[in-house]
């Protein structure tokens, strides 16, 4: 049993050394070249020698990192710890008479955690690599000094925020020291960097270009402190950027048409929900009007604006438990909670996913997805792409759970646009123009 274990274990790794080899050969001339290519559009273009490929399998086979093993012993050492511990888990379940079922979910398990470590090999080792085609580049061109350059979001690991903006001699170059990668997934990169280039803007490598861009200059610290929210709110599940710039009813009258603003109390306000849009307003009559008209006015004005979104809201229900701002249910009831009082934002919100069930129904792609895809389609944008990613959150916020649902997109997007928030963009702008295109 030993020995078929080895030999099955040993094919794997054999497969995964020669993909990785492969792979990270590709990474390094890519990156190599295309470094070059960008450094000789700024400096002037000259001949180069092509990649020789002893040269490259020494670079891949030269460790990095401070045990001084390079990635097939790690790929090899792993199979033999998979080995010791498949073996030992089928001599304990055979000794305990284990049901096979049980065996085979125990071996999965270990698979899943070489699997786990297998890919973490591989991003790891492909940052060093093009880390180190990096330098190779730098070298070439007569590059002196680098800059680290983190990715600026919330994942971003304390050592990378530290390192971010730093500046090295390239001859001080050590991988995983003085640069990246300086952990397991790290996502830091380096640019070159010149005395003379220091202006109000930094580079930023574009992930889908590969070339390097000019940003706004900020640190990792600088950015977190302007763009990110407080610890303390982003500890806030689903509520994330819900903003409350309409406070008052003075401010409301700035941008919305409602007829409800001038309502005085709530048996005017009841009838005129009931009689215009047939919606049965449930448990406000407790609460400032002047707060309750002023989330209510959202849900109007998505209605004169898109008549088809009475058909999909029947009641308005006041749910002082609630912890999200509001829920749109498809039964026809949208509740509001506490904090989507005095939210004009709220009523905009759950109005569109009013709009959205109404238009798709039960069982087809959400109008939000089918506008969100056409929108990126239409402005040239990958739906998974890292610029994408950066213009979502500007309109959704740091929720990733939010970002990631196409669903959720049109209504933030509607918030963005109807309020003429500084959180719309030209994504927002270009599903709003869809939508009203689409929705007469």
């Amino acid at each position: 049993m030993e020995i078929e274990l080895k030999k099955t274990v040993a094919n794997l790794m054999s497969k995964e050394e020669k993909g990785l080899f492969t792979h990270l050969g590709k990474t390094y001339e890519k990156r190599y070249y295309n470094e070059l290519y960008e450094l000789q559009r700024t400096v002037g273009y000259s001949n180069i020698q092509a990649v020789n490929k002893d040269k490259l399998k020494t670079i891949l086979s030269k460790p990095w990192t401070s045990d001084g093993r390079e990635f097939s012993q790690r790929i090899w050492g792993r199979g033999n710890k998979l080995i010791n511990s498949l073996y030992d888990n089928l001599q304990r379940d055979i000794i305990r008479s284990a049901a096979p079922d049980e065996s085979i979910k125990n071996i999965a398990k270990q698979f899943n955690a070489s699997k786990f470590n297998a890919g973490r090999l591989v991003m790891t080792e492909t940052a060093a690599i093009s880390s180190k085609a990096a330098l190779d580049s730098y070298r070439e061109i007569g590059v002196e000094k680098y800059e680290i350059l983190a990715t600026l979001d919330l994942k971003t690991s304390e050592i990378c925020r530290e390192m971010d903006g730093k500046v090295f001699e390239c001859k001080d170059y050590k991988i995983g020291i003085t640069a990246p990668p300086f952990h397991p997934n790290c996502r830091s990169d380096t640019i070159p960097y010149y005395d003379d280039m220091e202006d109000e803007t930094r580079m930023m490598r574009n992930s889908v270009t590969g070339k390097s861009e000019r940003i706004e200059n900020l640190s990792y610290k600088e950015w977190y402190e302007k763009y990110v929210v407080s610890e303390k709110t982003l500890d806030r599940p689903a509520i994330m950027f819900k903003t409350t710039d309409v406070k008052t009813i003075q401010e409301l009258k700035n941008i919305s048409k409602s007829s409800i603003i001038n309502i005085k109390n709530y048996s005017s306000l009841n009838d005129y929900f009931k009689e215009k849009l047939e919606i049965e307003l449930i448990g406000f009559n407790k609460k400032p009007i002047e707060d309750v008209k002023i989330t209510l006015a959202g849900i109007d004005d998505i209605a004169n604006k898109f008549p088809k979104v009475k058909n999909g809201i029947n009641r308005i229900h006041y749910n002082s438990k609630l912890k999200s701002y509001g829920k749109y249910h498809t039964n026809g009831l949208i509740e509001i909670g506490p904090k989507g009082l005095s939210n004009y934002n709220t009523g905009i919100h759950e109005a569109i996913h009013a709009l959205d069930y109404v238009v798709t129904g039960y069982d087809k792609i959400s109008l939000s997805e089918t506008v969100s895809r056409k929108a990126l389609k239409n402005l040239k944008l990958r739906i998974n792409g890292r610029n994408t990613e950066k213009l979502v959150i500007q309109f959704i916020g740091f929720d990733i759970k939010e970002v990631k649902k196409l669903d959720e997109w049109l209504s933030y997007a509607a918030e963005a646009e109807y309020t003429n928030s500084k959180r719309k963009n030209k994504v927002t702008k270009e599903m709003i123009k869809i939508l009203e295109e689409v929705i007469k």
